[in-house]
């Protein structure tokens, strides 16, 4: 029972190794295998290895989750524009109609005073 569940979970890892790097681990463990090398090259890529990690620096864990908080942010405030400009526009159509009504009513009222 153990050795089945074990197999079932290596499944599972090399698939997700497949799905979300594109390595087939089958295929790199052959290569590790067959790969031989001698004690100071081992020694020699390890620290090239240590090398390229300290260059990346330190990792921000919640990096993730600030993008997701800036992108919320940014599309609640990029509605908020939206919403701003389309008032804007509604303001100046009721404005628009409002002066028209006036001055129809206006031009309309002065024909009355120069008839009489």
């Amino acid at each position: 029972m153990e050795q089945s569940e074990i197999g079932f979970k290596m499944d599972g890892l090399v698939e997700m190794t497949r799905e979300k790097y594109a390595l087939h681990l089958p295929d790199i463990y052959r290569e590790y295998l067959g790969g031989e090398m001698s004690e100071a090259e081992v020694r020699e890529r390890l620290e090239h290895q240590k090398k390229l990690k300290g260059r990346l620096g330190e990792v921000n864990l919640t990096a993730i989750q600030e993008h997701e908080a800036l992108k919320e942010r940014y599309t609640f405030i990029t509605t908020q524009k939206q919403d701003l400009l389309d008032s804007i526009a509604s303001l100046q159509e009721a404005i628009r109609k409002i002066n028209k009504t006036c001055l129809d009513d206006s031009a309309r009222r002065s024909g009355m005073w120069t008839k009489n």
